[in-house]
């Protein structure tokens, strides 16, 4: 009886500021700080063991995430009406970046987009969580002149430019708003210049946005519906402090021209 009782035990190493040992039942579960081992299992088992977790963790990961796509794809499934209504208006929807909490509020760009594009949000909520990812705080009444419609289960659908617009505006405006009169003289100090010192220099200097690759200089331009100082303003908005950029005159003599007056930037 003995010998049976003492095959099924097993002798274990309890590690810790001082290693003990403790006979334990094969197969009972070891709790540790990390989960737990089986008593008496070989390396080989507990790899198999692990790799089998992972597998069936995997596959349940798998199934949740197509429970949730099909939830998603239920709750923004339009209803007759309101897809019609997309349809005659010659709407194009576009999928719109996944609404989810952050910490670090993103960086919204002026991006090349058209006026026919609508987000369609499952709800009032994520709307309105949707310009949280970017911004602090926002007033309903403002978001709201860029629902294009409503469908008939709470979606929203919205147009994409106008609320790239509202946010890339409330960025702005939060941007200048911070700057202190402290911040100010700690710039001034550098010798730089504050982005509104900047958007100055850049206009009395006639000076133009170059293009980037999510948009070109001409629908920069249409961005803005042509209004230079916004774009001015906007492109500035970016860093808290500018170089001031330094012309001298410099004569370039052409013979069928004479003395031509040039303005290039000088290099110190």
């Amino acid at each position: 009886m003995s010998n049976k009782k003492k095959n099924k035990d097993v002798l274990i190493m309890i590690g810790g500021e001082s290693e003990t040992f403790k006979r334990v039942t094969k197969g009972d579960r070891i709790k540790t700080k990390d989960g737990y081992y089986i008593a008496g299992e070989t390396v080989k088992e507990n790899m198999n063991r692990w790799e089998q977790n992972l597998l069936e963790s995997e596959k349940n990961l798998k199934r949740l995430n197509g429970k949730l796509e099909k939830e998603v794809k239920k709750s923004t499934k339009l209803d007759f009406k309101t897809w019609l209504y997309l349809y005659i208006t010659h709407a194009v929807r576009i999928e719109h970046p996944p609404v989810i909490d952050v910490e670090d509020k993103r960086t919204m760009y002026v991006k090349d987009s058209k006026k026919n594009e609508v987000y369609v949000f499952r709800n009032y909520d994520e709307y309105k969580n949707y310009f949280l990812m970017y911004l602090d705080s926002i007033e309903e009444d403002i978001i709201d002149l860029a629902i294009y419609t409503r469908g008939s289960k709470g979606q929203i659908i919205a147009l994409k430019g106008l609320c790239e617009h509202i946010i890339v505006k409330k960025k702005i405006n939060d941007f200048y708003s911070s700057i202190t009169q402290e911040k100010i003289d700690k710039i001034h100090a550098k010798g730089k210049l504050t982005p509104l010192e900047a958007v100055q220099m850049w206009e009395s200097f006639d000076l133009c946005v170059e293009g980037s690759k999510s948009i070109f200089s001409k629908s920069r331009c249409q961005y803005f519906d042509y209004k230079c100082h916004e774009c001015l303003m906007e492109s500035a908005s970016h860093k808290l402090e500018h170089d001031p950029i330094e012309f001298e005159l410099v004569n370039s003599t052409k013979e069928e021209q004479g003395p031509v007056k040039k303005l290039v930037p000088n290099k110190k």
